[in-house]
């Protein structure tokens, strides 16, 4: 069972392995895989259109991975629907117009 996000015992770790995904038939992601360790600080960098937002949506639940998984304090997460994964402690917040 997956556990609530507890923001007095924070120690989490979250790992991508080999996902691959995209918007219905187009790829946007290939064999992308990342190791966050708790307490570390990750940058997204890249141009528009090379995918950073579209991984963050995978991370999120908003679009489903076509493979690979997601794994979050040791629990697969790939299925999980947005508000299950935001329980966990996991969100982001995109950009927007101000």
């Amino acid at each position: 069972m997956l556990e609530k996000f507890d923001k007095d015992n924070f120690d989490k770790h979250l790992q991508i392995k080999n996902i691959e995904g995209g918007y219905g038939e187009y790829s946007v992601l290939e064999d992308i895989t990342i190791d966050v360790q708790s307490g570390e600080v990750v940058a997204l960098l890249g141009p528009n259109g090379h995918g950073k937002s579209t991984l963050l949506k995978m991370i999120s639940g908003l679009i489903p991975i076509s493979s690979g998984e997601i794994i979050f304090n040791n629990s697969r997460i790939n299925d999980l629907n947005p508000s299950e994964i935001v329980n966990l402690g996991i969100s982001h917040i995109p950009q927007g117009d101000m």
